[in-house]
């Protein structure tokens, strides 16, 4: 029994480590997003994608990386591939049609957005319609939620308990 345990173990090991490490690539992907570091963010979220290939949430910010960074034909490809791995997903939907937009393809751009208009989302849903009825021309920016237990650090203390340390006079 217990050999059948420890020749389980690895496996489950191995799981645990693909989830910590996606999360990781993913959030280091999307921080270096918000600091317009494109070239490390596209690394991050490409090793993201290698770890969980089915997520669309890291194809997703991969495509936002490569529009701001002016690489349309990359963005476009990566987010035609979140669309087709989660279709519901309404902000891949969004962010593709101002992608196809800027390519000109603007058929395309207003069906895709129809679909993200139609989203449970209030924001992404408001966002789109806003876009449909012309009055989008400011494109709205979506900010990256962070998530998961990864990004804490318990060394670091937030609120100290006593301004002052004891046992040391901090009047000098």
């Amino acid at each position: 029994m217990i050999a059948l345990l420890l020749a389980f173990m690895p496996a489950l090991a191995a799981d645990t480590n693909v989830e910590r490490d996606y999360e990781i690539a993913l959030t280091q992907g999307q921080f270096a997003i918000e600091l317009q570091d494109f070239p490390v963010a596209i690394g991050h979220l490409k090793r993201a994608i290698e770890l969980k290939p089915k997520e669309a949430v890291a194809r997703v910010s991969l495509g936002v990386a490569y529009s701001r960074s002016g690489d349309l034909a990359a963005a476009r490809d990566s987010l035609q591939k979140a669309v087709a791995v989660d279709g519901s997903d309404a902000r891949a939907r969004y962010e593709l049609a101002l992608v196809l937009a800027k390519l000109g393809q603007t058929e395309e751009a207003k069906a895709q957005m129809a679909q993200a208009a139609k989203s449970g989302d209030p924001e992404v849903s408001a966002a789109a319609k806003e876009y449909l009825e012309g009055t989008g021309g400011a494109k709205k920016k979506f900010t990256t939620k962070l998530s998961g237990g990864l990004q804490a650090d318990s060394n670091v203390i937030l609120e100290p308990d006593a301004p002052m340390t004891p046992g040391v006079n901090n009047s000098d």
